[in-house]
């Protein structure tokens, strides 16, 4: 399944940060945050994908074709968060993931 994955492109990615006793960021305010990416990489009519993925997050509201219209080119992404610190500088981030190396 990993290999399968690999070969993917990423359509979508949620993130929230929280301190050790789990409290997520309110950065002042009386909400909380967590964060939802959509990418523009993946194109339905080219590039291989699960069927049954596709269709949950159809199902989910994903909409595709706004995704390539408007969402985050993926090689920027990873430069800005590579480079923001979030990732490989700081040993005390630990990093949870649900489906984080392997999805369908």
């Amino acid at each position: 399944m990993k290999y399968n994955v690999d070969l993917l492109k990423i359509i979508q990615l949620g993130m929230t940060l929280s301190d050790s006793q789990g409290n997520l960021p309110s950065f002042g305010t009386e909400f909380h945050y967590a964060w939802q990416f959509n990418f523009r990489d993946f194109n339905i009519e080219h590039d291989p994908y699960n069927n049954e993925s596709i269709e949950l997050l159809e199902r989910q509201g994903i909409d595709l074709q706004k995704n390539r219209e408007k969402g985050i080119d993926s090689s920027n992404f990873a430069w800005v968060v590579l480079s923001s610190g979030l990732v490989f500088s700081n040993s005390s981030i630990t990093w949870i993931t649900f489906h984080g190396a392997c999805g369908s």
